[in-house]
């Protein structure tokens, strides 16, 4: 399901077993995520109208960039948590230590559970703390350390094959005619 603007009325009760994505509104009484949660097609914010549970199969989807630039999950109503909260760099993201990025924004004290697991890709290396905000209803991503992704020497090799191979080709080619 990608919800990519305006609202999507569910009434009574959604469960999710696929990928929810999208910048739009999802309205139901309950959400309830034993599948992806990805906030927009690349950095945004999804909001739910209502409440969500996130099941011990779900994963929630964030994607880092920077300051101001990630990934927001907004919840009306309360939040349950559970599952796997899933970090990715998005766009060769540049973070600080010290940075807090809030990724997830449910109503006041509405806020339970905590994720059973967190999972980092496309960091060179990293290490963030998950703090879980009960009073304000926030789910927040404080870096402690990072350190950019650094292309392993192999796809340097690649690139300069594949550079090499272009003059030769060019010289088959030139002397086929």
């Amino acid at each position: 399901l990608n919800v990519t603007a305006g609202v999507l009325s569910l009434g009574v009760g959604f469960t999710n077993s696929g990928t929810v994505k999208g910048s739009g509104t999802l309205a139901s009484a309950t959400v309830i995520n034993s599948g992806h949660v990805a906030p927009a097609e690349a950095i945004g914010t999804f909001a739910v109208v209502g409440n969500f549970e996130q099941t011990a199969l779900g994963f929630l989807d964030v994607e880092l960039h920077g300051a101001g630039s990630h990934d927001l999950l907004t919840v009306t109503g309360s939040a349950f948590l559970d599952g796997t909260l899933n970090i990715v760099c998005f766009a060769n993201c540049s973070l600080e230590a010290g940075e807090s990025f809030v990724i997830l924004d449910a109503s006041p004290n509405a806020l339970n559970g905590v994720f059973s697991k967190v999972i980092m890709s496309g960091f060179g290396s990293g290490e963030f703390q998950v703090i879980y905000d009960r009073a304000n209803g926030d789910v927040r991503l404080n870096v402690l350390e990072f350190a950019a992704a650094v292309p392993e020497p192999s796809t340097y090799l690649l690139f300069l094959s594949g550079g090499l191979l272009i003059p030769f080709l060019r010289r088959r080619q030139r002397s086929k005619v």
